[in-house]
């Protein structure tokens, strides 16, 4: 798919989270199994394929409390994409992802609480507590 997705919050909001994520992944079982995921925690998800798609979804659906992204992605990357924003709208938390050490990629992104790395494969207490640490 190469356009935004909307995913449709869950009934019922758990744990008081309530955010409003933007998750960039570009495999598609990822981001709909994290899409899920987040949704089943109670926040309301908008989803996009790759870096390029994120930045038109950040600044058309937003505004968002938290953008999730993966790292290295066809286009433009994690990183790349994540940068843009800053430069238009500073303070933006993101949770990085990757398969990939942290040190490798944005070791130098992460010294202030707008940015947090979390290591693939993660379960959803990892999730829950990188979520939490920049909120």
């Amino acid at each position: 798919r190469h356009s935004p997705e909307a995913l449709p919050a869950a009934g019922k909001v758990s744990h008081g989270a309530g955010l409003h994520i933007l998750l960039v992944e570009d495999n598609e079982v990822m981001r709909d199994s994290l899409g899920g995921l987040l949704i089943a925690l109670g926040h309301t998800v908008t989803a996009a394929a790759d870096g390029d798609i994120g930045l038109r979804s950040f600044f058309t659906g937003g505004p968002f409390d938290l953008v999730v992204t993966d790292l290295v992605m066809p286009n433009c990357s994690g990183r790349k994409m994540a940068e843009q924003l800053w430069c238009y709208s500073p303070g933006t938390k993101v949770l990085f992802m990757s398969g990939y050490s942290e040190t490798d990629q944005v070791s130098d992104l992460l010294e202030d609480h707008t940015a947090a790395f979390l290591q693939k494969p993660f379960d959803e207490c990892a999730l829950c507590s990188a979520i939490e640490s920049l909120r």
